[in-house]
């Protein structure tokens, strides 16, 4: 197998690559996907959340896109806070 995945790595470009790189970009990819951790689990043949952990990397792109979906106008979260919040001012 050592060598089939040798040849495979010089032919794509990515020499210094090890398995464990495909499955840490496999889980990023399917969770930022919108696939759930539960299934994400099942298809990389993990059984503990601690595995999952180990290999589900967060990143400053990840948390970037977090903030932006919480104070996103489009999702109405904020328009929606803002409502509450002038509701509540007024009681």
């Amino acid at each position: 197998m050592e060598h089939k995945w040798a040849r495979a790595r010089k032919r794509a470009g990515l020499k210094n690559r090890i398995m464990h790189d495909l499955r840490r970009t496999a889980a990023r990819d399917f969770r930022r996907a919108g696939v759930s951790e539960g299934e994400i689990m099942k298809l990389c043949g993990w059984k503990t959340r601690a595995m999952f952990d180990r290999y589900n990397i967060i990143d400053e792109a990840d948390l970037a896109s977090a903030v932006a979906k919480r104070f996103s106008t489009a999702n109405g979260t904020v328009a929606a806070q803002k409502r509450v919040s002038r509701q509540g001012a007024a009681a």
